[in-house]
């Protein structure tokens, strides 16, 4: 569960940019290869694709993955849970996003 502060601060904000940003990170990280090297050039990539600095891209994600907006690096935090445990982080945190959204009932898989 996400720490409340943290969660407002990088999900609740901007919710549609956040959804965008976790929904396109979730299919980036269902296709690369799960090493460090391939991970930051497939986020940094998508940062670019996106239009937004990296920070911008990352911080959502950390809170997914880890409850919080502070941790260790994003690359060590994803090599150290592995790609089933962060794909299903990623998914909690859209849910919890729609939810804050759309009400509780509308949430779903990506």
């Amino acid at each position: 569960e996400p720490e409340e502060k943290a969660a407002a601060k990088q999900w609740f904000r901007k919710p549609e940019m956040v959804l965008d940003h976790l929904e396109a990170t979730h299919r980036l990280l269902e296709e690369v290869p799960w090493e460090e090297t391939a991970l930051e050039e497939g986020l940094r990539e998508l940062a670019g694709e996106k239009d937004v600095g990296f920070g911008r891209l990352v911080h959502p994600l950390r809170v997914a993955l880890v409850g919080s907006d502070r941790s260790p690096g994003i690359f060590d935090v994803l090599l150290a849970l592995g790609r089933r445990r962060s794909l299903d982080r990623i998914q909690a945190g859209l849910d919890r996003v729609l939810t804050a959204r759309d009400g509780p009932g509308e949430a779903g898989n990506i």
